[in-house]
């Protein structure tokens, strides 16, 4: 099994840190550290027990990482990062924090040495609207689906 993957979790939708960490282990055969949003934090209990087969193998972790930390932490022993949710934590952890952080990207040497990959802000979720004969109903219907994809 390789080294680590780091993983932070959006907070949008609860359900996207398990599967993504259970991707990462079945997919890739990665063992999987996983920082929840702030938003999810009050589920670290319910993820701990979901995940507790694989915690005791030692082959997944749950860890409430403040994201000022996250980047220092992920940089450690680990394969490779996936994160989801804001632009501001993908920086973070990608070229730091503060002034050096911000002049990292300008130059475009990242503090992370690694291959990371990103889902930041629902931009892997794109709709196709196609011209049609759509009723009233019909596009009241689909805003109501779209839109929950998009916030």
């Amino acid at each position: 099994m390789s080294a680590p993957t780091y993983k932070t979790s959006a907070g949008n939708i609860t359900s996207v840190p398990i599967l993504d960490v259970l991707y990462e282990l079945y997919a890739h055969n990665r063992v999987v550290a996983l920082k929840l949003n702030p938003v999810t934090d009050g589920l670290l209990d319910v993820f701990n027990r979901v995940l507790a087969p694989l915690i005791d193998l030692g082959r997944s972790g749950s860890s409430p990482v403040a994201p000022t930390s996250g980047g220092t932490w992920c940089t450690t022993r680990r394969s490779t990062v996936h994160m989801t949710g804001s632009a501001a934590i993908h920086d973070a952890i990608v070229s730091g924090t503060g002034t050096e952080g911000a002049g990292r990207k300008k130059a475009g040497t990242p503090l992370l040495d690694k291959p990371a990959t990103s889902e930041l802000g629902g931009v892997s979720s794109p709709t196709i609207v196609l011209p049609g004969g759509w009723s009233e109903a019909d596009l009241r219907y689909q805003a109501e689906h779209i839109s929950p994809q998009k916030l």
